[in-house]
């Protein structure tokens, strides 16, 4: 499943956000934050063990943090590439992590993050152009698999 594929499997998405769970609630909205993947994914794909996301090269995912308060997260992820390239991430503008990814599977990793009231915006990216492998016809760069936001605690100022 999943490069070789021309048609890749959609699974329903099924991140996580854990821990601290309210403080991703809105009372104003009764919901719960979610991540939102916008532009540069892929749809989620996955199998009974596994899901992923492909990214093209340049990718959002927002999150909103409800209230006044910073919180302290924690976003883990495995990273895949296809071939050698540099993946990095920002969040709202500034750098805060990079990798050099060979050909596959990366290390697990685990990054705390202070994420702001309101909105926030990751950006995961690599300058390195995307590949097309055989008949699949997406633009192909990297991919997140096993992601998930753990909300830790609010941060005072």
């Amino acid at each position: 499943a999943g490069i070789a594929r021309l048609d890749p499997v959609y699974v329903p998405e099924r991140y996580d956000i854990r821990g601290a769970s309210n403080l991703g609630y809105d009372p104003a909205t009764n919901r719960f934050s979610t991540l939102e993947f916008g532009e540069g994914w892929y749809i989620s794909e996955g199998n009974p063990s596994r899901f992923w996301r492909w990214s093209s090269g340049d990718a959002t995912i927002g999150f909103r943090v409800p209230g006044e308060r910073k919180v302290r997260a924690i976003f883990s992820f495995t990273p895949r590439s296809l071939g050698e390239r540099e993946i990095g991430l920002e969040i709202n503008g500034e750098s805060v992590w990079s990798y050099q990814c060979v050909n596959g599977y990366g290390e697990a990793q685990r990054m705390e993050l202070i994420l702001q009231p309101g909105d926030n915006n990751l950006r995961v990216s690599s300058a390195q152009p995307p590949l097309r492998i055989g008949q699949d016809p997406r633009d192909l760069s990297f991919a997140l698999y096993e992601y998930k936001l753990d909300l830790i605690e609010a941060v005072q100022d």
